[in-house]
């Protein structure tokens, strides 16, 4: 009964179906990001509430450099990388 059940769960495309749904997941997770850093920067900071995303992301990037803009982001990913596994 073991034995069938490891043939049935383990098999090739099962895994192409796991990395599929990672990579997808990663994707997501790196290309949305910048959005939540923003969004928590628009709720925190009252002088940035008027601005637009754009500006506030300029912003953030001119004054912390780019990679400001994925702070935590590896934490995140690892989290969703193998949720989505």
């Amino acid at each position: 009964l073991i034995e069938d059940v490891k043939k049935e769960v383990f098999t090739y495309t099962n895994l192409v179906h796991a990395i599929s749904g990672m990579t997808g997941g990663v994707t997501a997770i790196s290309v949305f990001y910048p959005l939540n850093i923003i969004r928590m920067k628009l709720q925190i900071d009252e002088k940035m509430k008027s601005q637009s995303v754009l500006a506030v992301a300029r912003k953030i990037a001119e004054e912390d450099g780019p990679a400001a803009l994925y702070q935590g982001w590896w934490s995140s990913v690892v989290s969703l990388g193998a949720s989505n596994f």
